[in-house]
Order: C-alpha cells, then structure tokens, then sequence
C-alpha cells in the first residue's frame, strides 16, 4: 500500500487557516482556507480530495488531532476522562 497524498490543515476556527498538501514525489503546497471550524475543515479535506483522487483507489485514510495547549506536553494516549475537562 502506497501512500499518495498526505496534509495538514492548521489553525482552524483561526484566522489564516491554511492546508498543506504533499504528494507521493514530496512535491508540498500551502494554500490559504477558510477553517471556521473543524466540521468545515473536515468538509474541506473531502471535497479538495474528491476533485483530485478517485475514491475507489482509497485503501484507507489516517487522522490525528494535536491539541493539547498547556495541559499535555508531550505524546499521550486519549483517556475518556479528560474530556470532562
């Protein structure tokens, strides 16, 4: 399994949001976005990789969310209990 896109989008619900796209060869671009929250941010991603991939040839898909602010530091395992935080 190759991988054939992989991205980031940032500062969403901020202004200046932006995606990052760096294709199978490495070959990167930043583009401006609109990201008022992560529902449209989500939408985004789709729409953006609907015009340019064919789903059919998607083998799976990964996701990661960095937040932590001053709270979490380094790398940790999500536990239920934080969310009542």
């Amino acid at each position: 399994m190759a991988r054939i896109v992989s991205g980031k989008l940032e500062r969403i619900g901020l202004p200046n949001s932006s995606i990052t796209i760096k294709d199978k060869n490495g070959t990167s671009q930043k583009l401006p976005v609109k990201a008022p929250n992560h529902r449209a941010g989500g939408e985004l991603i789709i729409k953006w990789f609907e015009k340019q991939y064919s789903f059919d040839s998607v083998i799976g898909i990964g996701h990661r969310v960095v937040h932590g602010g001053p709270k979490f530091t380094s790398l940790s395992v999500s536990r239920a209990t934080w969310f009542g935080s």
